[in-house]
């Protein structure tokens, strides 16, 4: 949680750096996919990049995580929603409009080449 802030801040410099949702998804419902969301800073980084902008994107959100303990400090949304998933199992990209992996490759990685190129 000491970084949450910054991810969530990494996350949002890129999207107004990018215009990204502007160029692409404004006026539009999109489906998002977070691989290894922890507490879900990229949610966060979105909700208020879309309000602060104004644009009229809804979405719903689906983060991956293998741990449990995150449930603890997350906050219910209707369209975000969460899965205890170990992402070396498989895992499909089909319907879904932005993947985010913003920690999960880094972590695999620290964990076992092995796991990273398995990921991959």
């Amino acid at each position: 949680m000491n970084y949450g802030p910054a991810y969530a801040s990494e996350i949002y410099h890129y999207l107004n750096k990018s215009e990204l949702l502007e160029n692409n998804f404004d006026g539009t419902e999109i489906n998002i996919l977070s691989l290894g969301c922890g507490f879900s800073p990229d949610a966060y980084a979105l909700k208020k990049y879309i309000k602060d902008n104004c644009l009229d994107i809804n979405f719903h959100y689906t983060g991956y995580d293998i741990e449990n303990n995150w449930n603890i400090i997350r906050q219910d949304y209707d369209n975000i929603k969460y899965e205890i998933y170990d992402l070396l199992s498989g895992f499909s990209l089909e319907n879904y409009d932005l993947i985010f992996m913003c920690k999960a490759f880094s972590t695999i990685k620290r964990n076992s080449t092995e796991q990273a190129r398995k990921f991959l």
